[in-house]
Formats: C-alpha cells, structure tokens, sequence
C-alpha cells in the first residue's frame, strides 16, 4: 500500500495546571485509501546550556508501523523538520506499506557463524 503524509501540524504548548504541556505535532497519513491520525509529543531535556530535543510518538503509530520502519523513520524525519519550521510541501510519497508477511520475506538470513 502506497503511504502518503498528508500534513504535519505543530501545536504550541500551553499552560497546563501551572506547568508546561510538551509541543505535540499531528500527523495525518494517507496509507492505502484510509486517513490515520497520530501524535508526536516533544519533550525538552535542559543539559548544561544546551537543549536536547526527543520525539515521541504514540503507541498507535509505533503499532501501525512495527513491521515499516523504514516509513516511521521517514516519517518521524518530516516531524523534525516541520518542528525545526522548515516548509515542506505536502502530501508527500513516504513508501510502501508492507504486512507482516512481506516484511518477514525482505529480511535476509541471520548469519550464524562466528567470526
């Protein structure tokens, strides 16, 4: 199944109970013919004087893509990218949805012998 990003769209923390809520992004997905929604949630960690960035995405996009990883790299690419502000024009070709099954077949062999 073709899969295609259809928008990635940045919401501003905001206040929560008097701390702040993490910058989450929406990413909507086109993966055959069905619409996917998913969050990311960025999560600031303060190290000396620098600011160090980690994306996290939900369990439901981890799910759908366990078996695609080279579409959840490439998707969780674009994330960073639209939060750094960078334009990019969308919807986007991603890559091939495969199924378990397909996957299963395009790993290669584990080589047992020791070196």
């Amino acid at each position: 199944m073709k899969t295609k990003v259809l928008s990635i769209k940045k919401i501003e923390a905001q206040l929560e109970s008097g701390k702040n809520k993490p910058d989450e992004l929406e990413v909507v997905l086109l993966l055959g013919e069905v619409t996917k929604y998913f969050m990311f949630t960025v999560k600031k960690t303060q190290i000396s004087n620098r600011t160090l960035l980690t994306f996290v995405e939900d369990a439901n996009f981890s799910h759908t893509f366990r078996f695609n990883d080279h579409i959840a790299i490439e998707i969780t690419n674009l994330v960073k990218k639209v939060y750094q502000g960078e334009m990019i024009a969308f919807p986007l070709a991603v890559g091939d949805f495969g199924t378990a099954e397909e996957a299963l077949t395009l790993q290669k062999p584990f080589n047992k012998e020791l070196v």
